[in-house]
Parts: C-alpha cells; structure tokens; sequence
C-alpha cells in the first residue's frame, strides 16, 4: 500500500476512497445516458430514418450521432478505468466494475466491428429501397426477433444489404 502523504498530510489511499464513490457515480450516469441515447435512436430516430435517409446524413441537415457518441464513449472509456482503481482496496466494488468494464469492452469491439462501419455506409449512401423481412426470414436459430426494415444501399460500384434485427 502507498502510505506516503501529501501537503495536507492524508495518504494517497484517503484520496482513492474519497474520490471512489464520485468515480462510481459518474460512470453509472455516463452508462444511463448512452442507455437513454440507445433507447432514443431505436425508439424515435431508427423507424424514421428508414423513410427519409437524410434524418441521420448530417451533411443533409440531420442528426449527427457523432456529436452525441464520441465524447460520452470517450469519457466513458477513461472513467471506468480510474473508477476500478479507485475501489480497487474494495473487493465487492472490484468485482463489479471489473465486471462492467468487460461488458462495456466488449460491446465497444462490437460497435467497432459491426455498428459503426454500417453506419457509415448508410449516412454516405444516395438511395434506398427499404423492405420488410418475411416472418419466416424473423427467426434465427429458432429464437424470435424483431424484424425492423432491411435497408439497401446502392451506390455506382456495388450494393451492399443490411438486415437489421433485434432480438427478444
């Protein structure tokens, strides 16, 4: 343990238990709001834009998730490593964040890989036909899912297809 201490004579480990529940705190509101942010692009913005592309292609007035996802990710993804070695010294608190933060890693590799790449593709695409999925094409692996709208994107050189289905 790191007993040497500061100009007010508190030691370092005073400091991580002081800062430890603010640490904690910040990290599960930043988590509420990318929660609220998932909630609001699937509730409102996903079956809106299906109809009228330009309403998430900031370059044609719409939304710019951009500006919303990039600093709380950012802020997200610095917070919970300082929030585990605040509660470090705390067993049960250790567990928990080591826990969050490997839910948290792995739902970023997934963004990385799938999300944000088809993203991409569809605030640069020019045009769309959107189509509904049959209920026989709903099921995978014998688990329902929701269907939401297929959108295909076109471009000069090749045509890409996205099915985008959420599972329940």
């Amino acid at each position: 343990m790191n007993d040497s201490k500061n100009e007010r004579g508190e030691t370092a480990n005073s400091v991580r238990e002081r800062l430890a529940p603010w640490l904690v705190n910040m990290a599960l509101l930043l988590m509420a709001l990318e929660l609220g942010g998932s909630l609001y692009e699937r509730l409102v913005v996903d079956p809106a834009w299906t109809t009228n592309l330009a309403i998430i292609q900031p370059d044609s007035g719409g939304m710019n998730r951009k500006a919303f996802w990039i600093p709380l990710h950012g802020a997200l993804t610095l917070l919970l490593p300082i929030a585990l070695w605040a509660c470090w010294h705390s067993r049960a608190a250790r567990r928990w964040l080591l826990a969050a933060l490997g839910v948290y890693l792995a739902m970023r590799a997934w963004t990385f890989a799938y999300f944000i790449p088809l993203a991409i593709q569809f605030e640069a695409a020019e045009e769309f036909s959107v189509v509904t999925p049959s209920r026989a094409d709903s099921s995978l692996c014998g688990q329902e899912l929701w269907p939401r709208p297929a959108v295909l994107s076109q471009s000069d050189s090749h045509r890409r297809c996205a099915w985008l289905v959420v599972p329940f």
